[in-house]
């Protein structure tokens, strides 16, 4: 399997301000931009962080995420949307439900999972959405200007920002801040995730891990 080191591996830990203590996962509400009530807030208990992107119905490619990632020592899984829209669908969501992995909408899902959520580990302030949370998915990319992510990171109030949708791997600054996205993790010969570790600061590592296919099954 392939690692791909990102820009910017290791960062001094400066977030967004933190998590009320005693939060939790289903903890305090508040009201966001355009009247959307936006993520729960609350802490997460690890400091090695799971995150994929635009399953699509993959199974066999959320199964080699999740053997590749427990055996990385991952402690808390999320995805970013985009999990349906293939020819798996239920025994993805079944299998998700089972692995504990929490997650955000996007366009191919049902409308039970938030829009977009924020948690906090080791001192930094983590949001993930599937795209833009003020517009639905409307992409944030390499070509979003600063000004307009600037305003995203102020509504999410977090220093690292993890987003799909594009489809596209990204590792970009804005100031102290970062956006991230992990790629595809369905439909192709690899599987891609994110795997961040908040010990000490932030380290984040883009992962690509082979997917296996049953004989003549293609994606």
């Amino acid at each position: 399997m392939r690692d791909e080191r990102a820009r910017g591996l290791r960062r001094g830990g400066r977030a967004a301000p933190a998590v009320p203590p005693g939060g939790h996962g289903r903890g305090r509400r508040r009201r966001g931009r355009h009247g959307r009530p936006p993520a729960p807030e609350g802490p997460v208990t690890g400091v090695r962080i799971a995150a994929f992107a635009d399953l699509h119905g993959d199974l066999p490619a959320l199964e080699a995420i999740l053997e590749d990632a427990g055996r990385r020592g991952a402690e808390a899984l999320f995805h970013l949307g985009d999990m349906g829209g293939g020819p798996q669908d239920a025994a993805v969501w079944a299998r998700l439900r089972e692995a504990g992995v929490v997650g955000v909408r996007g366009e191919a899902d049902p409308a039970d999972p938030p829009a977009w959520i924020r948690v906090e580990d080791g001192g930094v302030a983590l949001a993930l959405c599937h795209a833009d949370p003020r517009e639905a998915w409307r992409p944030l990319d390499a070509d979003t200007p600063d000004g307009e992510l600037a305003e995203v990171f102020a509504l999410v109030e977090a220093g690292v920002l993890l987003v799909g949708h594009t489809h596209e791997p990204l590792t970009r600054e804005v100031g102290d801040r970062l956006l991230l996205n992990p790629g595809p993790a369905g439909g192709g010969a690899e599987a891609r995730y994110l795997l961040l570790d908040t010990e000490g600061g932030l380290t984040v590592l883009h992962v690509r891990v082979p997917v296996r296919r049953a004989p003549g099954e293609s994606r």
